[in-house]
């Protein structure tokens, strides 16, 4: 699995198990009711598309800096 779509789910938190998902390159969690994400970043090294836009964040884990493939982040519309 590559691209994982979760957008407008109502997701209040990620799902378990999201973390051995490894070969993951784009994750689109927008427009949920997410409060905060778990610090399982370090895992999804090949993730290029991160997209969080419209839930209830405030903060990021640590491990947000190990995706070093990250090219497309958005954020925006967040507490």
């Amino acid at each position: 699995l590559q691209y994982l779509n979760l957008c407008e789910n109502q997701l209040e938190s990620l799902p378990s198990g999201l973390s051995v998902l490894t070969k993951l390159k784009a994750l689109d969690l927008a427009r949920n009711v997410i409060k905060s994400l778990p610090d399982i970043f370090s895992q999804l090294t090949n993730l290029e598309m991160l997209y969080l836009s419209r839930n209830h964040l405030s903060s990021l884990p640590s491990s947000i800096s190990c995706l070093k493939k990250l090219s497309h982040f958005l954020m925006d519309n967040n507490r």
